[in-house]
């Protein structure tokens, strides 16, 4: 997640950089919990070919590509899954903050996006979906990876696209930045009926002037982009205050802010911190929403033939 103009949530302190273990410690047990502890604290270049390896020991299919912008080289990371007509898609990046081991922010989302492909997987293709799970590189550097794949690809067949943003802490799940194309959206209804269907908390919210993510490279393009975001039920009215009154004097003390920001960018943001079992319900929860969105684009496509044949 970067932040759009520095401010008192930056952890103010530098500490060492915990790095986790190397690959092997994945390949002898490829669960999400190891992914996100392998991933931790490793350079961005490292952590970069740590999911290219991670995709292939899954035996997920990947397609990369790399881009030069503002002086830096990148490389975004795509899997697919259908051949609809329709896009629908899901980002998750993998490059860490500087003083931040990047666990929660962003491997937890990594791990998370990894978990619903395989569910997606296992459940047969889509009808009327191609379904893109999107890696970014340089999300913490101005959005550089998202802002050159939505400047570089046709976005025409895109109903939405979610970004997911720390998603290993909490037991809620909060849809944000809902605001023009994405109000009232295909999208953002999908993830409401799925969190019910899931027994998932979850709650939306408009704009989010002082946080952005990758959706936000769409959202510019006019397509229905939001951010997803686990957090705990029990913090859901602090979180709101912090995010409607980020300069409050009182969110410079770490223990007053929400949990979930309590380590963000900074070095307690360890894979020690990250809940299995909340990068399990992103995951279900996603699966869910791809199913209700291709199952009402087919219906809808059903009803656009059916008038088609009565007009012939």
């Amino acid at each position: 997640m970067a932040l759009a103009a520095l401010g008192p949530m930056i952890a103010a302190c530098d500490g060492a950089i915990e790095r986790g273990p190397g690959f092997e410690h994945y390949s002898d047990d490829p669960s999400p919990r190891r992914l996100v502890e392998v991933l931790s604290g490793k350079a961005n270049d490292e952590r970069r070919e740590i999911l290219k390896r991670a995709l292939a020991a899954r035996a997920i299919a990947f397609t990369t590509e790399p881009y030069q912008a503002a002086g830096r080289a990148g490389e975004n990371v795509i899997i697919e899954i259908g051949a609809g007509t329709h896009v629908l898609a899901f980002a998750a990046h993998f490059d860490r903050a500087p003083n931040s081991p990047g666990a929660n922010d962003n491997a937890s989302c990594v791990a998370a996006a990894m978990a619903a492909y395989e569910r997606i997987r296992n459940d047969g293709a889509p009808v009327n979906l191609s379904v893109r799970f999107l890696f970014f590189d340089h999300e913490e550097t101005s959005r550089l990876g998202s802002k050159h794949y939505a400047r570089n690809h046709d976005l025409g067949r895109f109903v939405g696209i979610a970004s997911l943003e720390l998603c290993g802490i909490g037991d809620a799940l909060g849809v944000w930045d809902v605001r023009g194309p994405a109000e009232n959206s295909l999208l953002v209804d999908a993830f409401a009926v799925a969190a019910d269907a899931e027994d998932v908390y979850h709650g939306t919210h408009g704009a989010v002037p002082r946080y952005s993510s990758d959706h936000r490279s769409f959202a510019d393009a006019g397509l229905p982009a939001v951010g997803i975001t686990v957090l705990p039920q029990k913090d859901e009215a602090v979180l709101r205050d912090y995010v409607d009154h980020p300069n409050r004097w009182r969110w410079l003390i770490p223990w007053f802010r929400p949990i979930i920001f309590r380590t963000y960018h900074g070095p307690g943001d360890r894979a020690r911190t990250v809940d299995p079992a909340a990068i399990d319900m992103v995951a279900r929860v996603v699966r869910r929403v791809v199913a209700i969105a291709d199952e009402r684009l087919t219906e809808r496509s059903r009803r656009a033939e059916t008038r088609s044949c009565r007009v012939c």
